[in-house]
């Protein structure tokens, strides 16, 4: 199971394997969320982050945290 985890300002919608795993669409102030996922081990999984900020400040911060079990994460990026 991996823990993902948003701190945003203001929205932000995050998806995993092209299914929405955490909607927070709406015009906040910097508020931390958070959705678990069980992802298959060795596997490769398409990550979609998309934000958008309506007022003064910006932060868009993306995070995950392995299972104690796990000590690394293999990260490659395409643009």
């Amino acid at each position: 199971m991996v823990r993902w985890g948003q701190t945003v300002d203001d929205g932000m919608r995050l998806w995993i394997d092209d299914a929405l795993v955490i909607d927070a669409w709406k015009a906040t102030g910097g508020r931390p969320v958070h959705a678990s996922l069980n992802l298959a081990a060795r596997s490769r999984h398409r990550i979609k982050l998309e934000y958008f900020q309506e007022r003064e400040g910006s932060l868009a911060r993306l995070a995950w945290e392995l299972p104690p079990d796990r000590t690394t994460l293999a990260w490659t990026s395409e643009a």
